[in-house]
């Protein structure tokens, strides 16, 4: 049974992290926070694989914050050296 509290919690969490990820600054801060974000997704994909339930939405959330980091990756790698 899903844990109604926690998945919210943890949706909105993903979905916070995708926007500041989506919308952040080219700088450290941002890719120490996408680095912080991984470890989250990690733990939350752990907890999963240990029995805690995620709904569908959470589990969207989660690609969408994949999804985010992979872009700015691969924006970093096609911007040519200064």
């Amino acid at each position: 049974m899903i844990d109604q509290q926690y998945d919210e919690f943890t949706r909105r969490m993903l979905d916070d992290a995708a926007d500041q990820i989506e919308k952040g600054s080219d700088n450290e801060d941002t890719l120490v926070f996408m680095s912080n974000t991984l470890s989250d997704c990690a733990t939350a994909i752990d907890a999963h694989a240990e029995g805690v339930e995620m709904s569908a939405q959470t589990l969207k959330s989660l690609c969408r914050v994949l999804h985010a980091i992979r872009s700015r990756i691969d924006v970093a790698i096609a911007r040519p050296e200064r």
